[in-house]
């Protein structure tokens, strides 16, 4: 088959051309005939405006009359409105409406225009009929100065006009659609013709886009087309192999870096960046878009980093450092540098590889920081208990006296040796039950957990020390019994024992903004504001000496801050010298 050049294939689109024709013609026809029947109405209320003004010649116009009403109807078809309006605007006549009534008529276009003695036609919507009409006016009668006495307003209703425009609108929609579907049908089969070759590059095109170059391009109608036909297969054809080859790696580097928790930036021997990934990303904060290509200072303004940077492309061995991120809580990054070496052996630059290990620099903290905490509150009882164990048997025993005193003492060590292993067993459960997600809550109502709680201690109060329960009977919410009466107890345990005598202790619970909010209010000496950040740690007293006197272990307030999270929440305090305390519990108040 002879092929074509592929000018003899390009044709004019007659479609377009015919559209553009259709509509033009059809909408300049449609303003001529708009034009032509709202002229004619026009003419037409003008002429029956002078055949009224001839025929209410020798009546009177400057005031109402049953002859003027009567003649004025007379001459109305029913459909057209006559208005008789007096030279100061007050209407003395009208067919549509009750002439008193009606409003002052000397602003109205078409009725200034002929009180200045020119005849006005008007287009415009009448509020008293409620549709839109043509209106013409006149003057008639003159006065001793030549003014007109008064203004004869003839309007015609426009919903004949709109009518026929409507026809004609739908008709001419109906023939234009007609039209506009058979240029259609003929310039799709044209199209389809001429625009097949094209068709099938454009095919081939995006099925090589998408990365499918195992498609092949048939024949073609044009010479040019027959060309660039076998070019494109012989392209696919050698790239397919090599493209796919690509991919594959791009995908597998792509998602190592991707899935990676640690850190990776991989730099030029000139400090670009090749590659970072988005831990590395989230790590330094990094906002650009586009990082590759750019000086790694410009994308990470880190110092410390970038001096590991320099001595990690200064040097072919491993490197490890460690640097810190200061943010609202400081950052521990364990970095390793490496040289970035391809597969022939050739150095193209470094590698940082970073591990976020503040994770483990804090609990080593707190596990150090426990073990010293917990061998120093247990060593003290101990050292009690074995140094008056010591005196009784060095022979203290033989004084009833002291035997009795002594023995009081270290039972009462004992009984905080016990108190102290109990809390922190229950803040080893806690802690595991929350880290384990293994904490069961249930929907309940809360009142009754207050009440019991107030129950429980009411007993303890001495001195007038009083305790009251604040709570809506229905406020609900998915709660840890147990739990949540741990912490009540610990709170409220702790206003009895550091509260003055005669206080009262508020116990309040309600919701706010889908939040519970639980807060034990005490009438104590209160807390100074150093103290308020700390206050939930393990161990940590404001006065020990007064702590170790009232009973106390230092863990109670951790185990309500654990029992908290456990319940997806917080815990908070606020406290004025001298005035009292009040400790919040705050968690949602659905699941």
């Amino acid at each position: 088959m002879r092929s074509l050049p592929v000018r003899w294939l390009l044709f004019p689109s007659y479609i377009v051309l015919a559209a553009l024709t259709l509509v033009l013609s059809g909408y300049f026809l449609f303003r001529l005939l708009s034009d032509f029947l709202y002229r004619e109405t026009e003419e037409d209320v003008a002429a029956r405006t002078e055949l009224v003004a001839t025929a209410l010649e020798g009546i009177p116009l400057d005031a109402p009359s049953s002859e003027l009403d009567s003649r004025v109807a007379k001459l109305s078809d029913g459909t057209n409105r006559i208005t008789v309006i007096r030279a100061d605007g007050i209407v003395i006549a009208d067919t549509h409406a009750n002439a008193p009534s009606m409003d002052n008529h000397a602003e109205r276009p078409e009725v200034r225009g002929a009180l200045r003695g020119i005849p006005t036609s008007a287009r415009r919507f009448s509020h008293t009929v409620q549709q839109e009409m043509m209106v013409h006016a006149i003057p008639v009668g003159r006065d001793s100065a030549g003014r007109p006495q008064a203004v004869v307003r003839v309007g015609e209703p426009l919903s004949h006009v709109e009518e026929a425009l409507s026809t004609s609108r739908r008709r001419g929609f109906a023939g234009a659609a007609i039209a506009a579907f058979v240029a259609a049908l003929v310039g799709w089969f044209v199209a389809r013709w001429f625009a097949r070759p094209l068709e099938q590059m454009q095919f081939a095109a995006e099925r090589y886009a998408s990365g499918d170059l195992t498609f092949r391009v048939g024949p073609l109608l044009s010479a040019e087309g027959q060309r660039l036909r076998l070019a494109l297969n012989n392209m696919a054809g050698d790239l397919d192999a090599r493209i796919k080859d690509l991919a594959r790696r791009n995908r597998e580097q792509s998602a190592l870096f991707r899935s990676m928790s640690e850190g990776v930036i991989a730099v030029d021997h000139q400090g670009r960046v090749l590659s970072i990934n988005p831990s590395a990303r989230e790590l330094f904060r990094v906002t650009l878009d586009v990082t590759e290509g750019r000086k790694l200072p410009e994308v990470i303004r880190h110092s410390q980093l970038l001096s590991i940077l320099d001595d990690t492309l200064a040097s072919s061995d491993v490197l490890e450092s460690e640097l810190v991120l200061h943010e609202d809580q400081d950052r521990f990054i364990q970095v390793h540098g490496s040289a970035l070496i391809l597969s022939d052996g050739q150095r193209i630059g470094a590698l940082l590889v970073l591990n976020d290990v503040t994770r483990q620099k804090r609990m080593e903290d707190e596990r150090r920081e426990l073990v010293a905490n917990v061998s120093h509150e247990l060593r003290t009882p101990v050292a009690a208990i074995r140094g008056y164990l010591e005196t009784l048997e060095n022979g203290a025993i033989h004084d009833p006296e002291k035997a009795v005193r002594f023995i009081s003492i270290a039972s009462r060590q004992t009984e905080r040796l016990s108190a102290l292993i109990e809390d922190l067993l229950q803040l080893a459960k806690i802690e595991r039950e929350v880290e384990s997600e293994q904490v069961e809550r249930i929907q309940q109502e809360i009142e009754p957990i207050l009440s019991s709680c107030a129950q429980t201690f009411e007993p303890l109060c001495e001195d007038g020390t009083r305790i009251e329960v604040h709570c809506p009977p229905e406020l609900e919410a998915e709660i840890q019994e147990e739990m949540l009466e741990r912490a009540l107890a610990n709170l409220v345990s702790n206003s009895l024992r550091y509260g003055r005598p005669g206080q009262l202790i508020s116990i309040r619970a309600e919701e706010r903004s889908g939040w519970i909010h639980i807060s034990v209010t005490d009438e104590g000496d209160g807390i100074d504001r150093e103290h308020l950040s700390r206050l939930f740690e393990r161990f940590y007293t404001v006065d020990k000496a007064r702590s170790r006197q009232k009973g106390g272990t230092g863990l109670g307030l951790s185990i309500v801050k654990h029992i908290a999270k456990a319940h997806r929440g917080d815990v908070s305090v606020t406290s004025r010298k001298g005035v009292g305390s009040t400790f919040t519990i705050r968690f949602p108040a659905e699941a």
